[in-house]
């Protein structure tokens, strides 16, 4: 059988350990993976040998990203499929158009093992990787529980750690690893000899057969699980729905230890449940703020009118002012006479209406057009306003 090759390029070796725990997990005796830091080696081993799978990370050790990496294959060697695994803290790719016409696949952490595991199983078989991945999708139905995409909660590693470590204590184990089920270490206590990274990739399928079990079996569902081997005996319990616990003992004594690992375990796991709060049995998809749109007005030349009127406006009728009423002072008691009206009596009050005889004040005006001053003693006279 010829041997199939198998790139992988992360300077955290990351996307290594978990495509290595993925051979491992298919039985494929036939691969060989090689695992390099940064794109410039990654092109000098494809020129040397060529290969049938290559999966990058985004950010390499040198200038070449894992995007002209991915380019820069699919030139060089069209025959080589090209995975591009983010990180949790890479930014997703939300264009679809993009990435159904993108000549390579874009998987972001967390992933479903399921998922990655026949995608990568395509590609080493020389098979259409995003043939693949479309047929897992199109195989789930858009009814998924929301796992592939959901945020992992946080966990605090300081108040997380003397948890554990009583844990160990009470039931003797030689280590305990706790991780996500992204396959991410968080904390590690003990030695046992087993690669933590290996271990945690292998039960990544173990969080989500809790996530699917828990619409069967209904509420909050918590398990624990017993490997039996010559060499090391592993349980696994469950932190809610995104975290788990691997407690890993001798062979010769892991299977007589079930009873303190059922008791003290699972009371350690909800304590950090606890931790957790209500986000470990949540299972939230990211909510995506739908852009704000401008709305502009457009018109077309069609639209435009052959010409423009003037707007007439309306005058509003103006309002006539009213005038203030001319207001006096009043008159107060002690500047007020009443002797001025002892002398009325002597007034003559038929004669008082030659001061209103227009004739006589014309003609007066007519007589003297250009006089000016005070009133004469003769005109007064004319005018009757005084007698002779």
């Amino acid at each position: 059988m010829a041997t199939s090759r198998i790139i992988t390029v992360d300077p955290s070796g990351a996307i290594g350990r978990i495509v290595g725990a993925t051979v491992e997990l298919t039985n494929r005796n036939d691969v060989r993976h090689i695992h390099v830091p940064g794109g410039q080696d990654a092109l000098e081993e494809l020129s040397r040998g060529g290969c049938q799978l290559l999966v990058t990370a985004i950010s390499l050790s040198d200038h070449i990203k894992g995007f002209e990496l991915a380019i820069r294959i699919r030139q060089e060697s069209p025959d080589t499929q090209v995975i591009i695994l983010a990180d949790v803290d890479d930014p997703e790719m939300q264009d679809e158009d993009m990435l159904a016409n993108s000549p390579f696949v874009y998987m972001h952490r967390p992933i479903d093992p399921q998922q990655f595991i026949r995608v990568v199983t395509a590609g080493l078989d020389g098979q259409d990787i995003r043939e693949a991945l479309a047929s897992v999708s199109i195989g789930n139905g858009g009814g998924g529980n929301g796992a592939d995409f959901a945020p992992i909660p946080e966990i605090d590693p300081a108040a997380a750690t003397p948890l554990i470590d009583q844990l160990l204590t009470d039931v003797a184990a030689q280590a305990i690893i706790l991780a996500n089920r992204a396959g991410e270490v968080l904390l590690e206590r003990g030695a046992s000899g087993l690669n933590r990274e290996e271990v945690s990739s292998a039960l990544m399928p173990v969080a989500k057969t809790t996530i699917d079990m828990r619409s069967l079996v209904g509420g909050d569902t918590s398990t624990v699980q017993f490997y039996d081997g010559d060499e090391f005996d592993v349980y696994v319990l469950s932190i809610g729905l995104h975290h788990f616990l691997c407690l890993i003992f001798d062979g010769q004594s892991g299977a007589r230890q079930f009873g303190v690992v059922n008791s003290f375990g699972r009371r350690t796991a909800q304590d950090l449940i606890a931790l957790l709060g209500a986000s470990a049995f949540i299972l939230q998809q990211p909510i995506r703020i739908p852009e704000e749109i401008e709305q502009t007005a457009t018109y077309s030349d069609s639209e435009e009118p052959d010409s423009l009127e003037p707007v007439i406006k309306r005058e509003r009728a103006s309002r006539p002012v009213e005038e203030e009423a001319l207001k006096l002072d009043p008159i107060s008691e002690e500047d007020f006479d009443p002797n001025l009206f002892d002398d009325i009596a002597d007034v003559a009050l038929d004669e008082a209406d030659a001061l209103f005889d227009l004739d006589a004040l014309s003609e007066f005006a007519q007589d003297t057009p250009s006089k000016q001053g005070a009133l004469s003693l003769e005109d007064a006279r004319r005018l009757g306003i005084i007698d002779d």
